[in-house]
C-alpha cells in the first residue's frame, strides 16, 4: 500500500510535516488555553499542515464551519464523554481521527484528559510529543493527587515540555522531568489576535473612582471559580465597611453570574460593584486602559499564568495579584504588579487600599507596565515558542527521509 497522499501535502521528499494539536477546548471558546493554541496553530500554518483535535464540550450549538486564520476543516470537534467530573474527547474517536491525519508531531495542552489521550496516541505510535503544561491540578482529594502523579509520569515521556514561567520549570524538574526537555516562554496577549501592542495607550487616570475602577476579567462559571471573584467581592465589602469605598467592575459572563450578583447585594456593595458582561475586544481594551488596576484574586496553582495580566500591562494597567501565583515573580519583576500575601485573604483588601490611596504609586506601576509591554509581544515570543517545535519536526523529517518545511 502506497503512502497517503493529500492535495496539500504531496508525497516523498516534497511532503509537508503534519502537526496535530490536541486540546480540551478550542475556539470559539475564549479561555487562555484555547486562545494560546489558536495563536500557535495560526503561526504553524505557514510551516506545516495543522490539524486541531478538540472536544465539543464548549460548543453551545453546531461546530463552526471554519475558524479564522486556519484552513477549512483544520479543526475537528469530537464528541465528548464524561469521566467522573471531567469531560474528554471520546478516546476511540480521537485515536481514529488522529490515524486519519497521520501526524508527524503531536502538541497537547496539559493537564487535561483529552490531551492525555493524545499523549498516549503519540507514545503508542512513536511520534514526537510536545506538552504545553499550564497548571498543576488543584485540590486535596486523593483523586486529584493520583491524577497529578499520573500527569507527571506522562510528562516524562514528552520530547518537549513548554511552560510559561520558571516556577513551573523548577516544579517539573523536582518531579523528575528532564531539565533539557523543558522550555520556559512567557505568554502574550490574546485580544485582537494577539496584536494588542498596536493599541494606543491613553494617559493614566488621575484618581480612582467609578470611571477608573478596579477590574476583574474572567468567565463566571463553576470551572473558573478558582479565580476567586468571591474573595474580591468580600475585599471590596471589607473596605467599604471601613469607610474606604473602592469601586469594582466585573467583566465576563456565565451561569454563576447571578450567584455573584447575589453575593454583592448580600455584602451591601451593589453601588460599588458593576457587572459589565462579556465585552468585545475593543471594549475590553478600553476597560483595561481606564481601570485603576486589574485584580487577580486567585491564590492557588490552577491560575497557571493569567493572560489577562499581560493584556492589562500592554494597555498601561497595573496588576494586583497573589504572591503565590506562578507568574507573580515574573510580572512583579517588570515593576507593574502589586502583590498580596498568600493564605491571608485580608491582605488582598490591604493591597487594594494601598493602591487606591496612592495615585503616585499607581502612575509608577502604569509607566512600568507600558515599558514592559514589548517584552510580551507575540512577535518576540512566538519564535521562541516555535523554535524547539521546529527542531523536533526537522529531526523527524531527517529520520523519515523527507524535507520538513519548518521555516
Amino acid at each position: 500500500m502506497g503512502p497517503k497522499v493529500s492535495a496539500t501535502t504531496g508525497t516523498g521528499a516534497s511532503r509537508r510535516p503534519r502537526v496535530a494539536i490536541v486540546t480540551q477546548g478550542f475556539a470559539p471558546a475564549v479561555g487562555g488555553s484555547e486562545l494560546y493554541h489558536l495563536l500557535t496553530a495560526r503561526a504553524l500554518v505557514g510551516r506545516a499542515d495543522v490539524g486541531v483535535f478538540t472536544s465539543d464540550l464548549n460548543l453551545a450549538g453546531a461546530p463552526p464551519s471554519s475558524v479564522p486564520g486556519l484552513p477549512d476543516g483544520a479543526v475537528r470537534y469530537l464528541r465528548s464523554v464524561s469521566l467522573r467530573e471531567e469531560k474528554l474527547a471520546a478516546p476511540g474517536r480521537l485515536f481514529r481521527a488522529l490515524d486519519g491525519f497521520a501526524p508527524d508531531l503531536l502538541w497537547g495542552n496539559h493537564p487535561s484528559p483529552t490531551a492525555d489521550v493524545g499523549a498516549l496516541y503519540a507514545l503508542s505510535h512513536r511520534i514526537p510529543w510536545v506538552a504545553t503544561y499550564h497548571a498543576d491540578v488543584r485540590g486535596i482529594r486523593w483523586l486529584d493527587r493520583r491524577y497529578q502523579a499520573w500527569e507527571d509520569r506522562l510528562l516524562r515521556g514528552a520530547a518537549l515540555v513548554l511552560v510559561s514561567t520558571d516556577v513551573y520549570a523548577r516544579r517539573l524538574e523536582a518531579r523528575s522531568i528532564r531539565p533539557d526537555r523543558i522550555r520556559s516562554v512567557p505568554l502574550g496577549p490574546a485580544l485582537l489576535g494577539g496584536a494588542l501592542g498596536v493599541r494606543r495607550v491613553p494617559p493614566a487616570p488621575d484618581s480612582p473612582g467609578p470611571e477608573h475602577p478596579f477590574l476583574f476579567v474572567g468567565v463566571l462559571d463553576a470551572p473558573h471559580a478558582y479565580k476567586r471573584l468571591d474573595r474580591l467581592i468580600d475585599a471590596v465589602a471589607e473596605l467599604s465597611a471601613a469607610g474606604r469605598p473602592v469601586d469594582l467592575r466585573v467583566v465576563g459572563d456565565g451561569p454563576s453570574r447571578p450567584a455573584y450578583e447575589a453575593r454583592v447585594r448580600a455584602r451591601g456593595v451593589a453601588e460599588h460593584v458593576t457587572f459589565a458582561g462579556a465585552l468585545s475586544d475593543d471594549a475590553l481594551s478600553d476597560a483595561y486602559a481606564s481601570a485603576w488596576a486589574l485584580v487577580l484574586p486567585a491564590s492557588g496553582p490552577t491560575e497557571g499564568f493569567g493572560i489577562v495580566a499581560v493584556e492589562a500591562a500592554t494597555l498601561g494597567c497595573p496588576v494586583v495579584l497573589s504572591s503565590a501565583l506562578p507568574a507573580a515573580d515574573l510580572l512583579a519583576g517588570y515593576g507593574f504588579a502589586e502583590r498580596f500575601g498568600e493564605g491571608r485573604p485580608e491582605e488582598l483588601a490591604a493591597a487594594l487600599e494601598r493602591l487606591w490611596r496612592d495615585p503616585e504609586r499607581r502612575r509608577a506601576l502604569a509607566a512600568a507596565a507600558r515599558d514592559a509591554a514589548p517584552e510580551f509581544s507575540w512577535d518576540r515570543l512566538m519564535p521562541r515558542l516555535l523554535a524547539p517545535v521546529g527542531e523536533l519536526l526537522d529531526a523527524s523529517a531527517r529520520r523519515r527521509g523527507w524535507a520538513g518545511a519548518t521555516g
